[in-house]
């Protein structure tokens, strides 16, 4: 079992000396560090027994390097609040808490340090103070170890507490292996190193990983946990990673090493936020410091909330839009610092990484819904598919909302899929009443194409184009098969029509199309002009032009007649023994004489004939202006 405990606490508490009085690791490793004597960037330590592991991350204390605090504290399952006995309760032992607190970090312990410096009444005093920071919070209950390094004073009682922490990672373990960087170097022999917490999944030896959000790939070629080497890391574990294929000048802090194609970078998000006691309303359109994982980045806020602010102490809903993109997962923890000056203003909960992604509609009661069953996998899965509406959700957007593996997401949408709750169109997902709406979309639009072309068998489905507005075309498709499939709707080619509608004749239409047909029947190959026919036949069968043309097209729909050309119509039958007549030739050179002698037909048929059997890829004409038969 492996547990991450990072400390927190105002410069010249005595952090880094806690540590390494637990572990016998001075996790100060820079020049700087050891020069100055304080804490500059985050150090890492390890506290071993039989069967568990604590990985302490070191944060510096001074205000300056809060950015530095926050890219250790990311990663945290509980913290080590440490209070000086000389010294009580500072700034930074509050921003601290606070940046803790806002990241939902729910467990730790509270170290009273330097306990020989001071009186017993002193230590009382300090107690209070703590008690005072930490009512109502998750430090509520906690221990309070008064401790003194020098003379390792509550060190083994401290040591054996912090050895009793534990954190369950069944739920982290289904998602897609995913690791903030936090530091990057180069170790001579073995080339580009990154470190971090494992934040989720599983990393294996040799395996290939993707950099987000750079779009780049690597192959592990080296892991370890606190320089042990070892095969395969999992959620929570401190790791270092060797990666082959990348040089260590292009990677740096913030960078998210994670499953190949797992994970889309985005630069707007959606979240809850909460403002700390005492800061500054968060505005409309204010410019902050948005920190998450071990990313910072500058943002544009926009208050979702009709006061368009956030004052002290409130809870709203905020959109983000990032001065860059970086790998966000739904439930995500954020800090957001002010512009300047530099101060923690805020936290909050990312709840929708994919916001550009649904349709304008009333946000906030989104968010709201989507707050509620953010935790609970097949009520997030309706919510998510239900808000994308008819343009449907695939499975990578669905498993990269969560950062869950895409065999998880796809065991419950299977479930959702067989209670009826939710419809696989093709490669999308839509909700059941989506489909609907697009289902009677159509039939709708079909009843008004009939009504309007009575004599129509039938429509394209671009005639739908309509009713199918904004419609994914998996999903435009799905709706069409189930309608046929409940008997709805009857396909025939590329035709759609309503099943209840039929093409119904009046005896004089009936009598134009008989007449009209055998005409062409008759006349095989040599037939009167289309014009002049279709003048004929609708004034002796007393019809219109307009009504004469429709009941040709209709003929030609069902393929019973050949238009050839604007001036030619021919029946099938006729084509179709033309047709055979030219097969029969094939490979064969085929000039406009020849075609005459073998069609037994003029000039004025053989062109068009001709060129309807170019467009049928029945011949082909050469540069020459010969043509071939196929």
């Amino acid at each position: 079992m492996s547990v991450v405990i990072g400390t927190a606490g105002h410069i010249d508490h005595g952090k880094t000396t806690l540590v390494k009085a637990l572990t016998g690791v001075d996790t100060d490793r820079l020049p700087d560090e050891k020069r100055r004597g304080i804490t500059i960037d985050i150090g890492f330590a390890e506290l071993r027994s039989a069967d568990r592991s604590i990985s302490f991350i070191d944060v510096p204390g001074h205000e300056r390097f809060v950015r530095n605090m926050l890219a250790g504290a990311s990663g945290i399952d509980a913290v080590m609040l440490v209070v000086a006995a000389d010294d009580g309760v500072m700034p930074q032992t509050r921003e601290h808490f606070e940046i803790c607190r806002l990241l939902g970090v729910d467990d730790g312990v509270v170290v009273i340090t330097k306990a020989s410096l001071v009186e017993s009444s002193m230590i009382d005093l300090v107690r209070d103070d703590i008690a005072k920071l930490t009512v109502g919070s998750f430090l509520e209950n906690a221990r309070v170890f008064v401790t003194d390094a020098a003379e390792a004073r509550g060190i083994g009682e401290l040591r054996e507490h912090l050895l009793t922490f534990s954190r369950d990672r069944t739920a982290s373990l289904l998602k897609a292996f995913r690791l903030p960087i936090d530091r990057v170097f180069s170790q001579k022999g073995f080339g580009t190193v990154v470190t971090g917490t494992l934040a989720a999944g599983e990393i294996v030896l040799g395996s290939e990983v993707e950099i987000y959000p750079l779009g780049r790939t690597a192959r592990v070629r080296g892991l370890q946990n606190h320089d042990r080497n070892i095969e395969k890391a999992s959620a929570g574990m401190r790791v270092a990673v060797n990666l082959a294929g990348v040089e260590r000048t292009d990677l740096s802090r913030g960078l998210v090493l994670g499953e190949v194609g797992a994970f889309r970078p985005v630069k707007v998000f959606d979240a809850s936020v909460e403002v700390c006691q005492g800061a500054k309303a968060l505005a409309d359109r204010q410019r902050v410091r948005v920190h998450v994982g071990t990313k910072e980045l500058m943002a544009r806020v926009a208050i979702l909330d009709t006061q368009k602010e956030i004052t002290a102490g409130r809870k709203g809903f905020a959109r983000f839009r990032l001065e860059g993109e970086t790998v966000l997962i739904a439930g995500e923890r954020f800090i957001v610092r002010s512009y300047s000056p530099v101060d923690t203003i805020a936290g909050g909960t990312i709840l929708d990484p994919q916001t550009s992604k649904r349709h304008a509609k009333d946000g906030t009661a989104f968010l709201g819904e989507l707050a509620d069953v953010l935790y609970d996998v097949p009520k997030r899965l309706q919510t998510l598919i239900a808000s994308t509406e008819a343009r449907g959700a695939t499975l990578a957007e669905l498993a990269g909302f969560s950062g869950d593996l895409r065999t998880e997401i796809e065991r419950e949408l299977e479930k959702l899929t067989a209670s009826d709750v939710v419809v696989r169109c093709g490669d999308v997902f839509a909700s059941r009443p989506s489909v609907d709406e697009v289902e009677s979309r159509i039939l709708l639009r079909l009843d008004e194409l009939h009504k309007a072309e009575p004599l129509a068998r039938g429509f394209r489905q671009e005639d739908l184009a309509n009713a199918a507005h904004r419609v994914s075309p998996a999903i435009f498709q799905e709706c069409i098969d189930r309608l046929a499939k409940n008997g709805k709707v009857t396909v025939e080619g590329e035709l759609v029509r309503l099943a209840t509608t039929g093409v119904s004749l009046s005896p004089e239409e009936q009598r134009f199309s008989d007449e009209f047909l055998a005409t062409l029947e008759n006349a095989g190959l040599e037939v009167p002009r289309s014009g002049d026919l279709v003048a004929e036949l609708a004034a002796k069968a007393r019809i219109s032009i307009q009504a004469a043309e429709k009941l040709v097209r209709l003929l030609i729909s069902d393929g019973r007649i050949v238009k050839v050309s604007d001036e030619f119509y021919f029946s099938r039958k006729a084509i179709e023994n033309l047709t055979t007549t030219l097969r029969a030739l094939a490979d064969r050179e085929l000039d406009v004489p020849k075609f005459k002698e073998i069609a037994s037909v003029s000039r004025k048929y053989a062109i068009p004939l001709l060129e309807y059997f170019d467009r049928e890829k029945i011949t082909v004409r050469r540069p020459d202006g010969g043509r071939v038969v196929l």
